[in-house]
C-alpha cells in the first residue's frame, strides 16, 4: 500500500477475553484473537507505536522496482537495481510515507538524492518533464522553519503541524519524480 496508496499501515495482534456463566452455572471463557488498523499514533492499549517495526525498508523498496517500476520483469528490475540513485530515493520516499509526521524531509532528501545525480534543480527538472512548481510541491514547505521538517525551527514554541494535504501533494510528488527518473534508467 506504501507505493500503490501513499500510505502506511500496520496490523496489530490484538486479543479479548470474556466470560460468562453457562445455563448449568459452568463458566463459559472465549477468547478472541483479531487484528486491528492503526492509522495514526499507535495502540497505545498495546503499547506499539505506529510504523517504528516495519524494518523491511529495503524489502519494500525491492518489491516497488520488481512489481511497479521493473514490470514484473527481472531483466528491467536488475537494471533498476543497479542505480544506487534510484535504491536510495525509494528508502527515502518509503520512510516518508512511514513516517508522515517528517515526510517532507524525506521527500525532500528524495529530491536532492536524484537532483545530485542529473546534476542540478534545472537538470531534475528539464529531464524529468517537471516544472519549478511541481518540485515547489515538497521543497519550498519543507524549508519552512515553522513546520519544524529540513531547519530547525527559530522559535519551537510556535512550529506548526504539516496540513495533510501538503503532505499527500509532497508525496504524490515524490511519487511522480521517482517514477520520471526510473524511465531514465537504461
Amino acid at each position: 500500500m506504501i507505493w500503490e496508496r501513499l500510505v502506511a499501515v500496520q496490523l496489530e495482534p490484538g486479543m479479548s477475553r470474556s466470560t460468562k456463566l453457562g445455563d448449568d452455572g459452568t463458566q463459559l471463557v472465549s477468547m478472541h484473537i483479531h487484528e486491528t488498523i492503526d492509522a495514526g499514533c499507535g495502540n497505545p492499549k498495546y503499547g506499539v507505536a505506529a510504523s517504528s517495526q516495519f524494518g523491511l525498508l529495503q524489502t519494500i523498496r525491492d518489491r516497488i522496482i520488481l512489481v511497479h517500476l521493473g514490470g514484473g520483469d527481472p531483466t528491467r528490475a536488475r537494471a533498476l537495481m543497479q542505480d544506487a540513485t534510484l535504491l536510495l530515493a525509494l528508502e527515502h520516499f518509503v520512510k516518508g510515507i512511514v513516517n508522515s509526521v517528517y515526510a517532507l524531509a524525506e521527500f525532500y532528501s528524495l529530491v536532492e538524492t536524484i537532483e545530485n545525480r542529473l546534476g542540478s534543480r534545472r537538470k531534475l527538472e528539464s529531464q524529468l518533464g517537471l516544472t519549478k512548481k511541481d518540485v515547489d510541491k515538497i521543497t519550498y514547505l519543507a524549508n519552512q522553519t515553522e513546520l519544524d521538517q529540513r531547519h530547525a525551527p527559530k522559535d519551537a514554541g510556535a512550529v506548526i503541524p504539516v496540513d495533510e494535504k501538503d503532505v499527500r501533494a509532497a508525496a504524490e510528488m515524490a511519487h511522480t519524480i521517482t517514477v520520471q527518473y526510473a524511465r531514465t534508467i537504461a
